[in-house]
């Protein structure tokens, strides 16, 4: 199920990461923030499919996913900017990340549903 995937989507971005240097390698950083927006995705989608009838303990699991979500893409955005302050190849990665990120926190501040 979703859980496998995302288990397995993060045992892939744990591995892209481990590799010395990697957030200079713009391949790799390409690699490494399509892993990362794939996590995001498994995470909001399980996130809107476990609405309907959820309870409480639900809810606070799937805030917490949320967390963790836009926590993980917050340290690859600030990991990549920081290497491409002066060089701008890496800069449409860190767009797509902050707005991926910035959906993932409306779903945070705007559902009650997940409070």
């Amino acid at each position: 199920p979703k859980s496998v995937i995302l288990e397995d989507y993060m045992k892939l971005h744990r591995t892209l990461q481990a590799v010395n240097g990697w957030e200079k390698d713009l391949d790799l950083v390409k690699k490494v923030c399509d892993v990362a927006l794939e996590i995001s995705d498994l995470h909001m989608h399980t996130v809107t499919a476990d609405h309907d009838g959820s309870n409480s303990a639900e809810n606070s699991s799937n805030r917490e996913s949320l967390i963790k979500c836009r926590y993980l893409l917050n340290r690859l955005v600030s990991k990549i900017a920081t290497v491409y302050v002066d060089d701008q190849s890496g800069l449409e990665e860190v767009q797509v990340l902050k707005t991926k990120m910035a959906e993932v926190q409306r779903m945070i501040d705007g559902d009650s549903t997940i409070r």
